[in-house]
């Protein structure tokens, strides 16, 4: 039964993402593990420049908790980021809402960048990096 449950709740996210990563109970209760199969998943309903945002927003909401003094975003989110399709965003996305937040590395955001503007890589069929599912669709 709570196999099932579980399921019938991942599916409700799925299907539901936008509104569910808005939710108080997204940043509150979302284990990290938990996020990393949602973010994994391909049938995720959700643009990835909210999916950027959501994550930005938990990861935040984590710090806020946490009493550690040297914790910063970018290692709450580690584990998180590898999931994000940067590769789908625009580059306008990448430079008005990626980059501020320097949760990547100049190269990161120039290697997602270059990969945009490559057409050859769409017409192979190569949807980015083993590092990271930089352009394949959901």
């Amino acid at each position: 039964k709570e196999r099932v449950l579980h399921h019938a709740c991942v599916e409700f996210i799925l299907n539901n993402a936008e509104d569910v990563f808005h939710s108080e109970g997204f940043k509150n209760h979302m284990p990290e593990d938990e996020l990393i199969r949602i973010l994994g998943n391909d049938n995720l309903d959700a643009n990835e420049t909210e999916i950027f945002q959501a994550v930005i927003r938990w990861g935040e909401h984590q710090l806020s908790k946490q009493k550690d003094k040297e914790m910063t975003l970018d290692i709450v989110v580690r584990r998180l980021i590898p999931y994000i399709r940067f590769g789908r965003m625009t580059s306008r996305q990448i430079v008005d809402i990626v980059q501020p937040t320097n949760i990547l590395a100049p190269e990161q955001l120039m290697k997602i960048l270059t990969l945009q503007l490559s057409d050859t890589q769409l017409e192979k069929g190569q949807y980015g990096t083993s590092e990271h599912n930089l352009m394949r669709p959901r």
